[in-house]
């Protein structure tokens, strides 16, 4: 193992290392592996394997490379498509009603082997878990996500993994790490020391340590992790013998964890002691901090006032350079302006002495067709007369033919009277027309003089 990877805590040293292990027991020889962790959106995987393609999906993005989103019940990749698919810790967080098709997909996708490590609902494991939560809670103050879901999904059924991939045409081995009792006290030391920025260095030691010294003993039973493995190929099962030393520590193994136990005593006990006095600063630090923003933020202001004050400061600056370089043209340009104002006037003067010569003609036309309406009326009477005339005429004619019926006088004088009377009615038709043509004449002669077409 690299040195990175040795310094990573615990709890994800012991899962990968473990199946990385396995995977180093299935290959052969020196062949390179293709490898999707499902789940594996923290690329870690990387690190135990770098000779090997290892592919990541999640349903949870990240920035590493290659990262593919997606469900592990529904994986987006083709049947057979790599080596070997493992999965770290992911199956208790699966509801229960999708672990078997999560767990079939696996199989789907693996040409070789599946591996599902993490926790099953194995002797004491979810009693370990409860008290960890316990200690979090108590002592810290704070809900772990993950172990949230762990109750609320409830943890896997080790002999239910185990069948579903035999099922599979597999050859199923579960393969146990990491010792109950001491992965719940360094479960609580690991994430006590994480909390505080302070212990961090310190903790990174231990771990160290633990993963070179301790992890190859850590398998004595009951353990809180498995690792089933499922083998779909003529690969050996992998046994614990070849994957661990004997289930014991090294003399003395533990003693530094005795000293680390006592420290953090010594720095619980220091942060009780000076913890009021600790909030206190914290108290005033916030204050001060609130002070220190608000004159931030009152300077921001100011600063943004003057440079918009300097800004403006120099645009009427260049203004008034602008204006005194060019004070010959301005001069000039004013004179220009003055002629133009004095043209306008006169040219506005003309216009309305044209508009009340066009008023006068306008009151001319009015009167004059104001007179032409009168010499109408006239006219149209003239006429009306004519016409009431013309028809006494004929009731006279009527009269006069009547009589002659009446008294029988001779064709000739009937004749020479009808006549004279035609004649007569003749005239005073030819008399109307002319005088109907007089009309009209006068009538278009007074439309052209007022100027309608």
């Amino acid at each position: 193992m690299t040195d990175a990877t040795l310094r990573l805590p615990f709890d994800q040293y012991q899962r990968y290392r473990l199946v990385s292990d396995v995977l180093a027991e299935l290959r052969r020889g020196d062949e390179r592996l293709t490898v999707l962790d499902v789940g594996g959106r923290t690329a870690l995987l990387r690190q135990f394997l770098p000779g090997d393609q290892v592919h990541l999906v999640d349903v949870e993005a990240s920035p590493e490379a290659g990262l593919v989103l997606g469900d592990g019940s529904r994986l987006p990749f083709a049947t057979d498509a790599v080596d070997a698919v493992v999965t770290f810790d992911t199956l208790e967080h699966v509801p229960p009603a999708g672990r078997e098709a999560f767990l079939r997909e696996c199989r789907r996708v693996a040409r070789r082997w599946v591996v599902v490590a993490g926790p099953y609902d194995t002797e004491g494991v979810a009693g370990a878990e409860r008290m960890l939560e316990a200690f979090l809670q108590g002592k810290m103050g704070v809900e772990h996500r993950y172990l949230a879901e762990h109750m609320e999904n409830g943890l896997p059924s080790l002999e239910t993994t185990e069948a579903v991939l035999a099922e599979e045409g597999g050859r199923v081995k579960s393969v146990g790490h990491a010792g109950l009792h001491r992965w719940l006290a360094l479960m609580c030391l690991e994430l006590y020391m994480d909390r505080d920025p302070q212990l961090r260095a310190l903790a990174a030691r231990y771990y160290e340590f633990y993963n070179a010294a301790l992890y190859a003993s850590d398998h004595a039973p009951p353990v809180y992790r498995h690792a089933v493995v499922a083998v779909y190929d003529d690969a050996p099962l992998p046994s614990p013998e070849a994957l661990f030393a004997p289930a014991a520590a090294p003399p003395g193994s533990f003693e530094p964890f005795r000293a680390l136990a006592q420290e953090l005593l010594d720095f619980d006990f220091e942060r009780e002691v000076v913890s009021a006095e600790w909030q206190r600063l914290e108290g005033v630090n916030a204050d001060l901090h609130l002070d220190i923003e608000g004159h931030r933020a009152t300077l921001g202001v100011l600063q943004e006032n003057n440079e918009e004050q300097q800004r403006v400061m120099a645009e009427l600056e260049q203004r008034a350079i602008d204006l005194v370089g060019n004070e010959d043209l301005l001069l000039a340009r004013i004179e220009e302006l003055d002629g133009q104002v004095q043209a306008h006037e006169e040219r506005a003067a003309t216009l309305e002495e044209h508009a009340a010569r066009l008023e006068a003609a306008l009151q001319e036309l009015r009167e004059t067709l104001e007179a032409a309406q009168r010499e109408m009326g006239e006219l149209r009477a003239d006429l009306e007369a004519r016409t009431a005339e013309i028809a006494s005429l004929d009731a006279h004619r009527a009269e006069l033919e009547q009589v002659l019926d009446a008294t029988h006088v001779t064709l000739g004088e009937k004749q020479r009277s009808l006549d004279l009377v035609r004649g007569e009615l003749t005239n005073q038709r030819h008399q109307n027309e002319l005088l109907q043509g007089a009309l009209r004449d006068r009538w278009a002669n007074l439309l052209r003089a007022i100027g309608v077409k």
